[in-house]
Parts: C-alpha cells; sequence; structure tokens
C-alpha cells in the first residue's frame, strides 16, 4: 500500500512538473514589434499612415509639438487610426537641455498644446529628442529631468532598434540594418525617422519581413503589463530613472 501511494505521489509530481512548464510557455512573451516615428508631421507621414493601415498593424508617432500644432488634422488622423501619439519636444531645440527650467517650459508648451489639440494623446509618454542618455544634457541636467517627469507620471521611451539617417540607403539596406539589430529579441522598440524618405519607402518590407519572422505590432498603448515590464528591464522605458518616494 505504502508502494501504492508513493507512485501516486510520484505521478502528481510529474504532472504538476509537466503542467507548470506548460502554463509558463503560455506565459511567455510574443514576438513584439513596437514601431515609433520621431519628428514629424512631414510630408511622409500621409504615406506611413497608408502603410500602416495596409499592412494592419498599429505604430507610436512622436510629432514635434510646434509642428503638429501647424497641422492638427495629422495628428488628428493618426489618432483617428487607432495609433498611439505621445510627446517629444515643442520645438526639438537641444538648447531645451540647458537647465532644469529650460526643459520644463519647453515640456510644459508641448504638454499643454497636444492636449488642447486631442485628448487622446498620450501625455503620459514622452521620448527624449535623442533619447535619454543624450549627450546634448549633463548627467546632473538628466537625472533631474528624469525626476521632474517621473514625479509627473510621466514615462520616457528610448527603444532597442535604431533606423535613424537614413536618406543615403538603399530599401534592402534599411530592411537589413533593423533585422540585424533585432536578432532573437522578443520585444523591438524601432525609432524610424516620420522625415525620412527612404525609411518611409522601406517600411512596407520592413513590416512584411518582420511578420514573415512571427512578429506582431502595436501601438505603445496597447503594451501589456508583462511587456511593460521587460521593457523597464532592459531599460527601455525609464532607463536609469531615480526612486521616486509617495511623500515626494
Amino acid at each position: 500500500m505504502k508502494k501504492i501511494r508513493l507512485i501516486h505521489v510520484i505521478l502528481l509530481s510529474i504532472c504538476y512538473f509537466f503542467s507548470s512548464i506548460t502554463v509558463s510557455k503560455a506565459e511567455e512573451i510574443s514576438p513584439t514589434v513596437f514601431l515609433t516615428f520621431d519628428d514629424g508631421p512631414s510630408a511622409n507621414t500621409s504615406f506611413i499612415l497608408q502603410t500602416l493601415k495596409k499592412e494592419g498593424v498599429k505604430a507610436t508617432f512622436f510629432p514635434i509639438g510646434s509642428v503638429a500644432a501647424a497641422k492638427p488634422e495629422i495628428v488628428k488622423q493618426i489618432l483617428a487610426d487607432g495609433h498611439t501619439v505621445g510627446l517629444h519636444s515643442w520645438k526639438h531645440d537641444y538648447d531645451m537641455y540647458g537647465s532644469i527650467h529650460t526643459f520644463i517650459s519647453d515640456f510644459e508648451k508641448n504638454r499643454y498644446e497636444l492636449q488642447e489639440l486631442s485628448s487622446k494623446v498620450n501625455t503620459e509618454l514622452y521620448r527624449f529628442p535623442d533619447g535619454s542618455e543624450t549627450k546634448h544634457s549633463s548627467e546632473s541636467n538628466r537625472m533631474m529631468v528624469k525626476h521632474y517627469l517621473r514625479k509627473e507620471g510621466v514615462s520616457y521611451l528610448d527603444w532597442n532598434v535604431a533606423c535613424v539617417q537614413t536618406e543615403s540607403l538603399s530599401k534592402e539596406r534599411i530592411v537589413n540594418t533593423i533585422l540585424t539589430q533585432i536578432a532573437s529579441q522578443p520585444i523591438a522598440v524601432i525609432v524610424m525617422e516620420d522625415t525620412s524618405r527612404t525609411a518611409s519607402e522601406a517600411l512596407p518590407a520592413v513590416i512584411q519581413e518582420l511578420k514573415k519572422r512571427g512578429y506582431r505590432f502595436k501601438g505603445l498603448n496597447e503594451a501589456t503589463v508583462k511587456e511593460k515590464k521587460w521593457l523597464t528591464e532592459q531599460q527601455i522605458i525609464n532607463r536609469d530613472a531615480p526612486n521616486i518616494l509617495p511623500s515626494e
């Protein structure tokens, strides 16, 4: 009888072990791409939107505030198509990094104007011009700025795949550059320039090739808790963010 009970316990343990494996596999992150476009709206934005609609994928746009305010119909079309729009800067002038005060002035102007443009703009999502580790700012200023954003409840997003300064590159070279950087990463945050004609022309091929490799596409507003956790652990969201105490 003891042997039978022992065998029963062993079988239950084996079943539990394999069921745990199944659950773990189900919880794995699916290959996901977050396409992001900086510095628009531009003459290329309409083509980018047409491509995204044709391919049935969502993306995230970080427009320059002053340009967006001058072309509100394009930003509203981006939102109407179901894409995410976050904050970038008002003028994309690196002088904004001169002090915490100049940064806050630019940020608050940009946030206010885009909120006025549409309540659908995600004003809690920010991308630093030149990234959160920009060399246009001193380390001390960068930390003060990051502290300010986190206190405001704003998350800032970098990238792990860069497709910038592409005007001299062929479509094939752009596609290969992106694929090489993605490698086997489960999540890719790709930064592209809305203003780049060659990048926009390469976009259909980029999307189609990544679909073949099993990637799905999302806007940042669609990111799951697990995806956000991975992006945070990889320092793509809130890189080197200071710890903010509840009382601050």
